[in-house]
């Protein structure tokens, strides 16, 4: 069994790492696919990392004790997307204030609809949010 760590980035100054054993990549794969009830502990032992928004990480321990990296910018069942493809999506969003956006205003918004459904994972209907009363 090969010796994992997965690096759960929060924010640029703020990460929890997961270890663990697998008998492959594709099974510590499943492990952190499987669902949220990781025991997440420690200090990761980058303070200072460059990611602006949540993220996974997952490294393989090599024989001279050293980590590398199997995959980064793993999502997680349920876990919000706040990548490459949330950030367009806010552009997108923004862009609908340019001149003549509103030319195809109902096919832009079913596209915008569409795509916030992508981001969340949505194929049904959105559930009402929650009342902050």
């Amino acid at each position: 069994m090969a010796e994992y760590r997965a690096t759960r980035f929060v924010n640029t100054r703020e990460a929890t790492t997961y270890d663990f054993t697998a008998a492959s990549d594709e099974e510590a794969l499943e492990i952190l696919r499987s669902g949220d009830d990781l025991e997440w502990s420690g200090d990761a032992d980058l303070v200072d990392c460059d990611v602006p928004d949540e993220t996974l990480a997952l490294d393989r321990r090599r024989d001279d004790g050293a980590y590398e990296t199997v995959q980064d910018e793993i999502e997680l069942p349920g876990q919000m997307p706040y990548g490459q493809p949330s950030r367009q999506f806010v552009l997108n969003v923004a862009a609908l204030g340019e001149e003549g956006a509103y030319d195809d205003a109902i096919e832009t918004l079913e596209r915008l609809i569409e795509q916030a459904r992508a981001l969340c994972g949505c194929s049904g209907e959105i559930p009402e949010p929650a009342s902050s009363h």
